[in-house]
């Protein structure tokens, strides 16, 4: 009777830590989502503000190619 009565406890105890950590994780995936949205509507904006070829020729200067020393590698 007295093992049953502890691993009920055990149990009980996991249950609890369990949607715990659930309830963190959702939370924390919620916050990652409204951030997401926030930076998209920006980007959203931006794009719009400048245009689309300026936003092209943006996206294209921000993937240079560098080396492992950190240095640019002319093409």
């Amino acid at each position: 009777m007295l093992k049953q009565r502890k691993f009920n406890r055990i149990i009980f105890i996991l249950l609890i830590f369990l949607a715990l950590a659930l309830g963190y994780f959702q939370s924390a995936l919620k916050t990652q989502e409204r951030k997401y949205k926030n930076l998209e509507d920006r980007y959203v904006r931006l794009e719009m503000m400048i245009g689309a070829s300026e936003s092209a020729q943006l996206i294209k200067d921000s993937y240079q190619i560098i080396d492992n020393q950190g240095c640019f590698i002319e093409d």
